[in-house]
């Protein structure tokens, strides 16, 4: 039974982490389609990185907010998933989004 219990409160601490993270991407999408119509290529990428980086750092802000609040045992070990796969996603943004005469 304590099994169950904790394999089902992890469940739902990845559920709503992963929620957390792609939910203020797909808001972004329609500001992107905008940006594709009326601004050059350039400064699309450039905008849309500074958009992710800043939704992922929202996003972890929330995460960390939802698992400090409810005070739950996994919370550690979820932060030490989320946090490094926020900053390889930050990492791979910046690699493929900026041009290489930026870099």
């Amino acid at each position: 039974m304590f099994f169950h219990n904790w394999f089902t409160r992890l469940i739902g601490i990845y559920i709503r982490a992963t929620l957390a993270l792609v939910t203020p991407c797909l808001l972004l999408l329609p500001v992107l389609v905008l940006q594709l119509r009326f601004v050059p290529l350039f400064v699309l990428r450039v905008n849309l990185m500074r958009l992710v980086i800043f939704q992922l750092m929202v996003c972890q802000i929330r995460l960390l907010g939802l698992l400090y609040l409810r005070k739950m045992v996994f919370a550690r070990l979820v932060l030490m998933i989320v946090r490094p796969l926020i900053r390889l996603f930050q990492h791979l943004f910046l690699l493929l989004l900026v041009p290489k005469v930026c870099r």
